[in-house]
């Protein structure tokens, strides 16, 4: 019988509940001073525990996976999980700002979580890339969350800003996406301060402002 995601469900939640690192980051979260930075490195550490649970179960053959449930399902917990981080970390953003604004809780992306199962199914084989594709799809939790959050204050008149800060010994192309932008300027979907490439862990920051601060902000 092919692999289910009913088969590892338990089984990534008790990775994740077990974990050192991802139970320091969620009890961060629940502090007022803890941000999205907290919410990336739990994003990060939820993805890379699916991926550790799932490369238990590498196939030989992908009829082995029961795809269209297995690596949905997957991704919806890992989405449920970082969600919840994400909104803490919007909670305390808003209350150091003084926004009396509820979260906005991030949409799933399903067109991004069958777009790797089509990925899979055309290489006919799980490669050491779709391990990191779980966790770059558990930190673009955390960007939909900032991105949505961002849009609705912005339409409330208020004026945050977004910022990419490179990690160590990134590439030439994260580098000079790194900076603080206003976040009207940047929105668009497409606009390449949301793009991560394989491997990616620069962290994208949301701070939001009641005052319109754009020209005491630096950019490289």
């Amino acid at each position: 019988m092919a692999l289910t995601f009913s088969a590892v469900k338990a089984e990534i939640a008790s990775a994740v509940n077990g974990d050192f690192r991802a139970t320091v980051l969620w009890t961060r979260l629940h502090e007022k001073g803890a941000g999205y930075k907290d919410a990336h490195a739990y994003a990060v550490r939820v993805g890379e525990l699916t991926g550790r649970v799932l490369k238990k179960y590498q196939p030989e053959d992908l009829s082995e996976w029961d795809l269209s449930d297995l690596i949905p399902g997957c991704l919806g917990l890992n989405h449920s999980m970082v969600s919840a981080a994400c909104m803490e970390a919007q909670k305390n953003l808003n209350r150091k700002a003084r926004v009396g604004m509820r979260p906005q809780e991030p949409e799933f992306d399903g067109n991004r979580a069958y777009g790797m199962v089509e990925r899979l199914k055309d290489r006919g084989e799980v490669g050491p890339e779709f391990y990191d594709q779980v966790t770059n799809f558990s930190q673009n939790v955390v960007d939909q969350s900032i991105r949505e959050n961002a849009d609705v204050q912005s339409s409330a008149g208020l004026h945050p800003k977004i910022v990419r800060t490179a990690e160590a010994n990134c590439c030439k192309w994260c580098d000079d996406l790194a900076g603080t932008y206003d976040y009207d300027e940047v929105r668009e979907t497409g606009n390449p301060i949301w793009s991560r490439h394989d491997n990616c862990r620069c962290l994208i920051e949301y701070v939001a402002d009641r005052r319109d601060r754009v020209n005491n902000y630096r950019r490289r």
